[in-house]
């Protein structure tokens, strides 16, 4: 059902990266992978956590503690990246 909904989206194009963002999808690409797909649903989709629940299969609860949990491993990847 996920891969039916997440399929080749044609319509879509997303704009061409801008310079600056490459650390961020960097540190994207290491996360756990329903912590990345949470992320790209709710910020590149615009989709709501009930409709990223229903995608990934889990409570919203569940949604919500990805994206919770995605959001602060980027900030430590992307903080500790700053410091250097």
């Amino acid at each position: 059902k996920a891969r039916l909904r997440l399929g080749h989206r044609e319509d879509r194009v997303l704009p061409p990266d801008p310079a600056g963002t490459e650390p961020l999808w960097e540190a994207v690409a290491q996360l756990a992978p329903k912590q990345r797909a949470a992320i790209a649903l709710f910020y590149l989709e615009d989709l709501p956590v009930r409709e990223i629940a229903d995608i990934l299969e889990c409570t919203e609860s569940t949604a919500r503690s990805h994206l919770q949990k995605a959001r602060e491993n980027l900030a430590d990847v992307l903080g500790s990246r700053s410091s250097s």
